[in-house]
């Protein structure tokens, strides 16, 4: 753990740290300088794209960095009704330049075919229509439970994937 304490905003990192910590301190140092350009509470943001629904999304608080960069807090977000699904989360980021949604916290996905997914990391690329963590998750679909570490769900082909410590439990 490490900790730091300045009287000036000029905090420069210590020579003494090992190789590598330098970046990470100034990187920190920052991000917390960056403050958002708009904030708004209790947002509905509906997107559509050429004529047809593609994203809804409601957070009780967004903040936005520009347009390459927005925060979210208590969100869901609700993918095109032919895509069939919904995550909602305590903490979400769009990052435009990686083109991807990452998703923190109480995570749930919620499908009308391939049933409910718990986890606290998730990341949907919404060009690429796939989803993937390598945390720990949790699947409920009628009476079936499978949970394990690692997951993948590429949502054109329906396949969906567990890659670790994968166990299944039955419940009739």
């Amino acid at each position: 753990m490490i900790v730091l304490a300045a009287c000036s905003p000029q905090l420069k990192p210590s020579k003494t740290l090992p190789k590598g910590e330098n970046k990470q301190i100034h990187a920190f140092l920052k991000q917390e300088e960056k403050k958002p350009e708009i904030e708004i509470k209790k947002l509905h943001y509906v997107l559509y794209e050429q004529g047809q629904l593609k994203w809804n999304v409601w957070a009780q608080e967004a903040q936005f960095f520009g347009r390459s960069h927005i925060k979210l807090y208590q969100l869901k977000l609700c993918a095109a009704p032919d895509m069939n699904f919904c995550i909602s989360a305590d903490k979400g980021d769009w990052l435009a330049k990686d083109g991807k949604f990452v998703f923190e916290g109480q995570v749930v996905l919620n499908t009308k075919t391939k049933g409910r997914l718990l986890t606290n990391y998730l990341v949907y690329f919404p060009k690429d229509q796939k989803l993937k963590t390598k945390a720990f998750v949790q699947i409920i679909k009628d009476g079936l439970i499978i949970k394990g570490r690692g997951f993948s769900y590429d949502i054109k082909t329906g396949v969906m994937k567990v890659f670790e410590k994968t166990r299944v439990e039955i419940n009739a």
